[in-house]
C-alpha cells in the first residue's frame, strides 16, 4: 500500500501540455489527500506563423500558477487553478482561473485492466489577457471536456513504466472548436526518480488563416495547430512531495507562436486531514 501510495503521487502531477489544459491524466493521489501545486513557466518563441501587423513578432513570457486539488470521493476529484503572467505586451497580469471536475471509471491500481477517467472543466480569461497572442485560449468562457486511459506494467521491480493517452475537445463562448491530444510515456526508478517524454497536439478549428498580433482578440476564430515535444524529470520525496522540471519544444505550427521553448518548474505538496 505504501508503494502505491508513492507511485500514484508522482504519476498524477505530470502535466504535460503546461499551459493548455489542467490534469488529464488518469491516475487520481489518495482519497481525501489534499496538494497544493506552484509553478513557473518560461516560454520564448521567436515568431508567429502567418502573423501579420507585425510580422516576425517575438516574446519572452513568463506565468506563474497555482493548483489545489483533491480526490473528495472514491472515483471523483475536482481542483481550482489561477494563473498569473507577464510578456511583450504586458506586466505582471492575471491571466485565468479554472475548475475541473474527473471521474474515474476504471482504476489499473485496483486490478482493472487500465485506468480510464473523463473530465471537463470550465476556464474563465479576462478580456485583457485575450490581446496577447501569448494567451494560449480562445476567449472569455471556455469549456474542455475529454478521456485519458493509461496503464502501469511491471509493478514492484526496480523500473517501471506507465503510459497514457488522452483526447479532449473544447469550446469557448464564441468561435469554433478545438480538439487536443497527448501521449504520455514514463519510467520510475525505485519508485522516487522518474523520467518521460510526452507528444501534445493543439489544433483550433476556426476560419482564419491569420493571426493579427496587434488587433488580437484570442483564438476563437484562427485555424490554428501546434505540436509539442517535451521530456522531464521528477523526484519524489516521498511524503514531502514531488519536485518536477520539465522541458518541450514545439515542432511544429500554423497561425500560432513557432519555434517555441518552454521550461517549467513545479512543486506538489500532499497533506492529509486523515
Amino acid at each position: 500500500m505504501r508503494r502505491l501510495r508513492v507511485v500514484a503521487l508522482a504519476l498524477l502531477t505530470v502535466c504535460p501540455s503546461f499551459l493548455f489544459s489542467l490534469k488529464i491524466s488518469p491516475w487520481f493521489g489518495n482519497f481525501l489527500e489534499f496538494h497544493i501545486k506552484p509553478r513557473y513557466v518560461l516560454q520564448h518563441y521567436s515568431n508567429v506563423e502567418s502573423g501579420i501587423n507585425p510580422e516576425g513578432y517575438s516574446s519572452t513570457d513568463n506565468f506563474l500558477g497555482g493548483e489545489f486539488y483533491v480526490r473528495f470521493l472514491p472515483r471523483w476529484e475536482v481542483l481550482l487553478e489561477s494563473e498569473w503572467n507577464t510578456s511583450r505586451k504586458h506586466n505582471m497580469r492575471f491571466l485565468s482561473t479554472a475548475l475541473q471536475g474527473r471521474y474515474m471509471l476504471l482504476d489499473d491500481f485496483e486490478g482493472d485492466p487500465l485506468s480510464i477517467t473523463l473530465m471537463a472543466d470550465a476556464r474563465y480569461v479576462p478580456s485583457h489577457a485575450l490581446q496577447d497572442v501569448s494567451t494560449p485560449y480562445h476567449a472569455e468562457g471556455n469549456l474542455e471536456a475529454g478521456i485519458s486511459a493509461g496503464k502501469n506494467f511491471d509493478p514492484g521491480t526496480v523500473w517501471t513504466h506507465s503510459c497514457y493517452v488522452a483526447g479532449l475537445l473544447g469550446q469557448a463562448n464564441r468561435g469554433l472548436p478545438w480538439i487536443h491530444g497527448v501521449l504520455n510515456y514514463q519510467a520510475t526508478y525505485k519508485r522516487q526518480q522518474f523520467f518521460g517524454g510526452y507528444i501534445d497536439g493543439l489544433f483550433g478549428l476556426g476560419k482564419n488563416h491569420f493571426v493579427n498580433v496587434d488587433d488580437f482578440n484570442g483564438y476563437a476564430n484562427v485555424n490554428h495547430q501546434s505540436i509539442d515535444l517535451g521530456v522531464f524529470y521528477k523526484y519524489c520525496f516521498r511524503i514531502w512531495g514531488v519536485l518536477e522540471v520539465q522541458y518541450a519544444h514545439r515542432v511544429f505550427a500554423r497561425r500560432y507562436p513557432e519555434h517555441t521553448n518552454m521550461l517549467y518548474l513545479s512543486y506538489t505538496l500532499p497533506f492529509s486531514l486523515l
